[in-house]
């Protein structure tokens, strides 16, 4: 008699709907703004886990204390990301340039040796 194998279906976190709890922010400083660890999954257990062996030092400071320390590694955090936001905003400029000039150049039908203020003209006009 051929055997059967029962296949166990793996579960994976996208299938278990796990979601991000805004208490979290408070209890454990996550959304992870200190040390840019990250977490595989965003449940209570794991997070508390985290938080207790990196950074139980943060258990000594009074309410107070804690959301200025959180207040500043946020402001830390969205500075880190304004910079990275900034320089990818001005490579997409650059790149759309590099695209831009020798269309112009093209449609007005002159030689990619147009001097400087001929180029400006041109630009300008579009």
């Amino acid at each position: 008699m051929a055997e059967r194998k029962i296949e166990k279906k793996k579960r994976k976190f996208e299938d278990e709907s796990g979601q991000f709890q805004s208490e979290w922010e408070n209890f454990y400083f996550f959304i992870h703004v200190k040390g840019n660890h990250s977490i595989s999954t965003a449940k209570s257990y794991n997070l508390k886990t985290h938080f207790e062996q990196k950074h139980g030092e943060i258990d000594k400071f009074t309410v107070g204390e804690r959301k200025a320390k959180l207040q500043s590694w946020k402001n830390n955090l969205t500075s880190q990301q304004y910079i990275f936001h900034n320089q990818t905003a001005q490579s997409n400029d650059i790149v759309g340039a590099s695209f831009r000039l020798p269309h112009i150049i093209g449609n007005n039908m002159k030689p990619f040796t147009v001097q400087l203020p001929q180029l400006k003209k041109y630009v300008q006009k579009n």
